[in-house]
C-alpha cells in the first residue's frame, strides 16, 4: 500500500507498506513502524493534512481511500491570576493599584498536542504596571491540562494611579520544545468600589466620597427658591426653556443645544422633548438625552414647586425641585437638584459639567439615577428602585454625584516635586521620604485618623530628600504628618499613604 499526500506542507519519508493478505471482513495493521512523514513548521495547531491510501493486490487491483489526520500542537490560553498580596499588601489575593507582589498565571493547553519544557515571560508596554521578575516556569502540561507557576512566580508593581478594575494589556511569550507562541491577554487590577468613578467611555461619574480623585466633587447646596424662576409645572408636565446667550451652548456628547426640557417628574433633558413620563424603568429609557437626577411619580402642586436660575456669576445652570411630593404616598417629599455649568468651567473636550445633589433622603424607593445619550445607546444607570450599579454609593442627603468628560486623576503624587514639600508621602517599608527646600530644624508628629500619635521626634534637616526611620511597619491606611519648624510654622501634609 502506498501512502500519497496532495498537502505542500507533508514530505513523506517512508510511504510503501506490505500488508500481505487479508482475508475478508479482516483486518492488517502497520505495526509501530507505520508511515512516515514530516509536517512543515508553518502549520498550526488543528491544522488537516489529506491523504490519500493507494491500495494494490498481486492481480492489480487498486482501490483508493481518503483519510486525514490533525496536526498537534499545544496552544495556550490564560486562566485565572493568582497574587501573593501578604503584608504590607491587602492579602485579597487581588492585584489592587498601588500593590507590589507576586503573581501566577494559569495556562490552560487547549490544544491538540502537549506542552514540554514550557515557560513564559511577561510584558506589558503599560507604564502602569511595572515588571519586576517576569519569567515563569511550568513544567510540562499535557493537552487538555493546565498549570500554574505557583512554584516560580512573576513580580509586578501597579502604580496607585490605576483606576480599579482596570485591564491592563500584557503579553505572555510562551516558549517549549521546539515551541512558541505569543498570547495577548490583560491583567485586571483591583475591583471596583462605591469610592472610586465610574464611565460610560465618554463620561466619568463622581460621587462626593471618591476622595482620593482630584475630580471628586464637594456638595454645596445651592437655595434658588424665590431666587429663580418658578416652572408652576402641574402633574406629569415638561416644559423647554432656552440657554441664555451668556450661558452659551450646552455641549453634551459632543453635540451643542441650546434648550433644556424639564420635567416636574424629577429629571431634564438636553434639547427639546415633550415627553413627561412619570412611570420610570432602568436606563436607557424613550427619553433622549435624560438627566434623571430622582425619576419618580412627583407632584409638584403640592410642595415647593420646581425652579430654575442662571447664575451668571458662577457660570451654572440650576434646576431645582424644591420639596416637591409624590404623587403616591402624597405626604412624603424629597428635594435635589440638577447644576449644569457652562462651557467656560474647562474640562478636556468642552462637554459641559453637570452635578446632581440631594438635600433631602425621604422616600428614594422607586426612582431611577442616572444619565443617556441622545438615542440611549450611551448611559450610566446609578440607581433604579433601589438597586444600585456597582461602583455607586446608597443615595442619600447630602449626596453630590458629578458627570465630567475629564478621566480619573488620583490624588497621590508619584514623581518628586522639589519646588515645595510634598502634601502627600508614600512610605515603602519604614521610612518616610520627602523634601525640604530649605535647612530646617523640624518637630515631627505622625497621628493616624482616630487621633492617635505614633510617633514624634525633632530633625535637622539639609536642603533636599529627608528621611524619617520608624520603629516598626505600621498597617497600611491614611495618616497625618505634621511638621513642626522651629520658628513655629506647621506643615500638614493631608495624607500620608503606607504600601
Amino acid at each position: 500500500m502506498n501512502l500519497q499526500y496532495p498537502d505542500p506542507n507533508i514530505i513523506l519519508i517512508d510511504s510503501v507498506k506490505n500488508f500481505g493478505n487479508i482475508l475478508p471482513q479482516d483486518s492488517a495493521f502497520t505495526g509501530n513502524q507505520g508511515y512516515r512523514f514530516r509536517v512543515a513548521n508553518s502549520c498550526t495547531n488543528g491544522y488537516r493534512i489529506n491523504f490519500i491510501l493507494r491500495c494494490k493486490d498481486a492481480l492489480d487491483s487498486t482501490w483508493l481511500s481518503s483519510i486525514y489526520l490533525r496536526v498537534g500542537t499545544p496552544l495556550f490560553r490564560t486562566g485565572v491570576v493568582y497574587a501573593f498580596d501578604t503584608p504590607p499588601g491587602n492579602n485579597n489575593r487581588r492585584l489592587d493599584p498601588g500593590e507590589e507582589c507576586a503573581i501566577s498565571i494559569q495556562l490552560r493547553n487547549i490544544g491538540y498536542g502537549n506542552g514540554y519544557n514550557i515557560y513564559a515571560v511577561l510584558k506589558s508596554a503599560d507604564t502602569s504596571l511595572r515588571i519586576i521578575d517576569s519569567i515563569g516556569i511550568y513544567g510540562n502540561i499535557s493537552t487538555g491540562d493546565s498549570s500554574i507557576n505557583l512554584s516560580n512566580t512573576y513580580y509586578v508593581y501597579a502604580s496607585p494611579r490605576i483606576i480599579p478594575e482596570t485591564p491592563i494589556p500584557c503579553t505572555l511569550k510562551i516558549y517549549g520544545d521546539n515551541f512558541l507562541q505569543v498570547l495577548p491577554f490583560a491583567i485586571t487590577v483591583g475591583e471596583l468600589r462605591p469610592c472610586d468613578p465610574v464611565t460610560d467611555g465618554f463620561y466619568w461619574i463622581y460621587e462626593n466620597i471618591d476622595t482620593f480623585y482630584s475630580e471628586c466633587p464637594n456638595y454645596e447646596w445651592v437655595e434658588i427658591r424665590n431666587l429663580g424662576i418658578n416652572l408652576n409645572l402641574g402633574d406629569d408636565e415638561t416644559r423647554v426653556i432656552n440657554l441664555p446667550t451668556s450661558f452659551g451652548l450646552l455641549k453634551y456628547y459632543n453635540t451643542y443645544y441650546n434648550q433644556i426640557s424639564i420635567c416636574s417628574n424629577g429629571w431634564a433633558a438636553i434639547g427639546y422633548t415633550t415627553i413627561a413620563d412619570y412611570f420610570n424603568t432602568p436606563l436607557p429609557s424613550q427619553i433622549p438625552n435624560q438627566l434623571a437626577c430622582s425619576w419618580d411619580d412627583y407632584y409638584p402642586p403640592t410642595g415647593g414647586g420646581v425652579w430654575y436660575y442662571f447664575d451668571s456669576l458662577n457660570h451654572r445652570l440650576i434646576i431645582e425641585w424644591d420639596s416637591v411630593h409624590y404623587f403616591s404616598p402624597r405626604e412624603q417629599w424629597d428635594k435635589f437638584q440638577i447644576i449644569i455649568y457652562d462651557t467656560t468651567i474647562g474640562t478636556i473636550n468642552g462637554n459641559n459639567v453637570i452635578l446632581f445633589q440631594y438635600y433631602s433622603n425621604n422616600y428614594y424607593l422607586s426612582n431611577t439615577v442616572g444619565f443617556q445619550n441622545l438615542n440611549g445607546t450611551s448611559f450610566i444607570n446609578i440607581l433604579y428602585n433601589t438597586q444600585l450599579s456597582r461602583g455607586f454609593d446608597s443615595l442619600r442627603s447630602r449626596r453630590a454625584i458629578k458627570i465630567t468628560p475629564n478621566p480619573p486623576q488620583v490624588s497621590i503624587n508619584e514623581e518628586p516635586n522639589k519646588e515645595t514639600i510634598r502634601k502627600t508621602i508614600i512610605l515603602k517599608g519604614e521610612k518616610i521620604k520627602f523634601y525640604s527646600e530649605k535647612d530646617k530644624e523640624y518637630n515631627y508628629s505622625i497621628y493616624n485618623l482616630n487621633g492617635q500619635l505614633v510617633k514624634k521626634g525633632r530633625e535637622y534637616l539639609k536642603k533636599g530628600w529627608q528621611t524619617i526611620k520608624l520603629d516598626k511597619k505600621l498597617p497600611k491606611g491614611v495618616y497625618l504628618l505634621f511638621l513642626k519648624t522651629i520658628n513655629e510654622k506647621t506643615h500638614k501634609f493631608k495624607i500620608l499613604i503606607f504600601e
